[in-house]
């Protein structure tokens, strides 16, 4: 009818390759101060934010030091989903631990990507996930939840590692082996 678009352009999801670029190897955590680890993705329940910080939680239980940054904002600008994780993490006192950057742009994305050392995103069902290509695109270990499209990036052991989602415990195991 007349709410159909008279032109439908199909854009392509990928990764610009020039701009997710490393200009030095990648270097994994060498134990010595804490695993850096990033998850980038919009904070919506559906992303599984919460099984990642009481993963977090659990690593630090165990002793294993980690600061995690979450790259992404709620659909309310913070006023949303965003005060919950908040609350979260302050619940668990995880705020020395867990830091919400909140919307960014993508320059800071590649950078903050460069910088750690480990890429985890606990979406329940990620479609596809630009943001797993982007960690690859920059050599980043990437470690993600099962489900949707991830198995069409990402071969478990050998392009990456998959662990079944909401599951904050082998979510943390899964950190610590990797």
């Amino acid at each position: 009818g007349e709410d159909i678009a008279a032109k439908t352009v199909i854009v392509p999801m990928g990764v610009n390759l020039e701009k997710f670029r490393r200009k030095v190897p990648y270097a994994p955590w060498s134990g010595n101060g804490p695993a850096r680890l990033i998850s980038v993705g919009r904070l919506n329940p559906c992303k599984g934010h919460d099984d990642l910080i009481r993963a977090i939680g659990c690593l630090r239980d165990r002793s294993i030091e980690v600061r995690l940054s979450i790259a992404g904002e709620d659909e309310l600008g913070g006023f949303g989903y965003r005060k919950i994780l908040q609350a979260l993490i302050e619940d668990l006192d995880l705020s020395d631990h867990v830091e919400l950057l909140g919307a960014v742009d993508e320059d800071t994305i590649r950078r903050r990507l460069i910088e750690s050392h480990l890429f985890v995103l606990a979406s329940h069902h990620e479609p596809l996930g630009v943001a797993i290509m982007e960690a690859m695109a920059v050599e980043l270990p990437v470690l993600v939840a099962a489900g949707g499209g991830v198995s069409e990036l990402i071969d478990d052991q050998i392009d990456g590692l998959i662990f079944p989602d909401r599951r904050p415990v082998q979510i943390a195991s899964s950190i610590e082996n990797l």
